[in-house]
This record gives C-alpha cells, structure tokens and sequence, in this order.
C-alpha cells in the first residue's frame, strides 16, 4: 500500500483506504439516523398508536410503560445525537444501545404491563427493540471495521488483522 506524507506530519495511507473509511463513516452516518428515527417512534409510539383512548391513563402499569418508553427513547435518541457528530468514534454508545433494545423487547414481559395496555403497545415496542438492537450491532460492527482499517493504514496491524 503506498503511503503518502501527511501535512501535520507522519504518513497517511493511500487513497482505497481513505475512501474505505469515508464509506464506513457514511454507513455509520446511515445506522446513526436510523436509530434516531427508531428513538423518535419509540417516545411518540403513545400518541400514534391512540394509547391514551385505549388504557386507563393512571393506571400503575400504564405509568410504568410510559416511563418505560421515554426513558429508553430518551436515552437513545441522545446517543444518537452524539454518535451524528461521530459516527464511528463512540463504541459505548452502541453498546448501550444494543442493551437500550433488548430491554425494550423484554420489557413487556419483564414489567408485566398488564390489561392497561393493548396488544399493539407490546408488538410495537418489540419491534423496535429489536429494530434498536439490530441497529446498535450493526454500529458495533462498523466500528470494529473502522479500527482495522485505520490501524492497518497505520500499519499496525497484528498477525491475523485484528
């Protein structure tokens, strides 16, 4: 692989692996707005279902759901936002949301949400807890793809290019 001088000093690698990791960085874009639009579903998901007209608003389990939801939608939705800005330099951020959508999924189950809330409240937060794991695994991988790259254009690469 050719290198190149690098301004600030050092050697920067060829072109490819530039833009490999331009791709990887729009890939890591791609996966960070989807996330924010699953976060966004899962704080509005209330509204757009019709949930207020179809359960009793005061209702222990209800409030427990509801508080359930913002606080993952919350949590994620700011991750989100920092991850824009750094697509593939926060690998805790999608580790906490690969656990922010295991929770989601289970949590129906977990909380027992009870006859307070339809069925569709549990399908949708399924679905997007699993949406949000799927999405967090997927950063994961990316970020782990960045590394190699960059190390590898570094050259510091180990024996078997981990």
């Amino acid at each position: 692989m050719a290198r190149t001088p690098h301004p600030r000093g050092g050697v920067h690698a060829s072109s490819r692996t530039g833009a490999r990791i331009r791709r990887l960085f729009r890939r890591g874009r791609f996966v960070t707005a989807l996330t924010a639009l699953v976060a966004v579903w899962v704080l509005a998901s209330a509204w757009a279902l019709g949930q207020p007209l179809a359960y009793r608003p005061f209702a222990a389990d209800a409030v427990d759901a509801h508080r359930n939801e913002w606080l993952v939608g919350v949590v994620v939705l700011l991750t989100a936002l920092l991850r824009w800005f750094r697509p593939l330099g926060h690998p805790w951020a999608s580790v906490l949301t690969l656990l922010a959508g295991v929770w989601l999924a289970v949590s129906p189950l977990v909380l027992d949400y009870g006859a307070a809330r339809p069925d569709v409240t549990r399908l949708s937060d399924l679905a997007a807890g699993t949406v949000l794991a799927l999405l967090g695994l997927r950063s994961l991988l990316l970020y782990r793809r960045a590394a190699r790259t960059a190390r590898a254009a570094r050259g510091q690469a180990g024996p078997n290019g981990a």
